[in-house]
């Protein structure tokens, strides 16, 4: 969680907007700490910067167009729950079904 509230518009833009996809550096800052900083960063095409985040449990990055229904169905049929995952049923509920691929 982050105290940035404009934070969840920007990655609406990035998972959405199709200028994102000539991305090729993912930066994630937070002021948390009472100063700016920068506490990720990716390197790749968007696409490789997408899968980089989904291993890391974001599974926000399910609702971006860049995914193909075949690669969201691929996803549902190879996902394991680990821990605090949440389940595939919320997964496509929250995600998944966003994706204007996943309704085609």
């Amino acid at each position: 969680m982050t105290s940035w509230s404009d934070n969840q518009k920007a990655k609406a833009w990035f998972l959405q907007s199709p200028e994102a996809w000539f991305v090729h550096r993912y930066e994630f800052w937070t002021c948390d700490n009472d100063f700016d900083q920068c506490i990720e960063v990716r390197e790749g095409s968007y696409k490789e910067i997408l899968f980089s985040l989904l291993k890391n449990g974001d599974y926000e990055v399910l609702s971006s167009p860049s995914f193909s229904k075949a690669e969201l169905l691929e996803f549902i049929a190879q996902f394991k729950r680990v821990d605090d995952d949440p389940s595939i049923e919320e997964i496509i509920e929250n995600y998944i079904d966003n994706n204007p691929n996943y309704s085609e």
